[in-house]
């Protein structure tokens, strides 16, 4: 019995090494992870399906996967085949996602493996695109489920469980940043300098701004622009991000230090090696040397570990600057419209956690009892 699990446990390629791969995978190759969905018997509720149109769906989907951005082929992978593993260790079917099952799935995560609230739901958001791309409803529609997701909600609530969130980035440590940056005149301390100029001043998020090719800076007089092919929340249309003059500084200094101005296809941002050569790249760096430049500022103004939150979040990481700019601007007076359209969010409860707890949402009740 142990072999035949073995046997028909579900493996996908190795995501973690470079996520942009998902794009070159074979269809084939994916479809023959998964198990012989023709055999499948579809439930009664589930009837006027067939499980030929199931396959054909999926296949129609890993055609166009690239309609889709590398991370959320990902987890959507990554989640299909936890849950998919899950169901054979328990002798389950896991195509189509059974609601009984997944019930049983979301509070096994939660009591039995400890995961955040918060990975639960996004471990149930991908069994929904899954059944979604299969043709098949969302199981989170069926009653069983959403009742169990409900419970599990309550009890995280009640026992006082938060979504981590990352340490914000505030302009009064960007300065900071920029003064003791400015001092070490390295190439690699005038990457990072620039490179937390402009994740802040453009609240884009980290792929976004790894993407960035020199000529995406577009200078037209005193109006200096960074273009943006597409974003997570905006495939559709291109994004023009405004610069400030401090930037454009922080920018040029870069660019000029690291003889980059010269290659106008090369990423904005890339290796800097011990010898202070800068590399001219063509891929994006990844997203641990993104994150080490937001170590390295840490450790360079002298700053303690925070307590982590969901064993993360001891210093500052990618999405930081995205935080502490909200959170400012909220400060300023930036309605949420506004402080949205800056940092792409479509999502109005994501950008109210964000300035949660940090002092930035003044109650109006508040502020008439003064």
């Amino acid at each position: 019995m142990t072999r035949l699990r073995e046997k028909l446990r579900v493996s996908t390629p190795n995501l973690n090494k470079d996520s942009r791969n998902v794009t070159k995978w074979k269809i084939d190759q994916i479809m023959s992870q998964l198990p012989t969905i023709r055999t499948i018997n579809m439930p009664a509720h589930l009837s006027h399906v067939t499980a030929e149109e199931v396959e054909k769906n999926l296949r129609n989907f890993f055609r166009d996967k690239e309609g889709f951005s590398p991370n959320t082929l990902k987890s959507l992978m990554s989640g299909a085949k936890l849950y998919a593993n899950w169901c054979v260790d328990n002798g389950y079917n896991w195509l189509p996602v059974d609601p009984d099952n997944c019930r049983e799935y979301l509070i096994w995560m939660k009591d039995v493996k400890g995961n955040s609230i918060n990975t639960v739901r996004t471990r149930l958001a991908m069994l929904n695109m899954l059944m979604k791309v299969s043709g098949l409803p969302p199981v989170s529609i069926e009653s069983v489920v959403s009742l169990g997701m409900k419970k599990l909600n309550r009890i995280a609530a009640t026992n006082g469980e938060r979504v981590g969130q990352a340490i914000p980035f505030h302009l009064a440590d960007l300065q900071v940043a920029d003064r003791l940056y400015k001092q070490l005149g390295t190439e690699a301390a005038l990457r990072n300098r620039a490179f937390l100029y402009v994740a802040y001043n453009t609240m884009l998020r980290m792929s976004e701004i790894g993407r960035l090719r020199v000529r995406d800076l577009q200078i037209n007089g005193d109006n200096v622009t960074l273009f943006v092919a597409y974003t997570k929340t905006n495939t559709v249309t291109e994004t023009i991000k405004q610069l400030s003059n401090k930037t454009v500084n922080a920018l040029s200094d870069w660019l000029r230090v690291s003889g980059l101005s010269a290659h106008p296809d090369a990423m904005m941002f890339s290796q800097v090696f011990k010898n202070g050569k800068v590399r001219i790249a063509d891929k994006p760096m990844s997203t641990v040397a993104i994150e080490q430049i937001y170590k390295d500022t840490w450790q360079l103004m002298g700053k303690d570990d925070e307590q982590a939150n969901k064993g993360r979040y001891a210093q500052w990481s990618g999405h930081s600057c995205r935080v502490g700019a909200a959170q400012d601007l909220n400060l300023t007076g930036a309605s949420l419209p506004q402080i949205m359209a800056e940092g792409g969010w479509k999502n109005t409860e994501t950008v109210m956690r964000y300035m949660r707890n940090s002092g930035s949402i003044v109650s109006a009740v508040t502020e008439m009892m003064k």
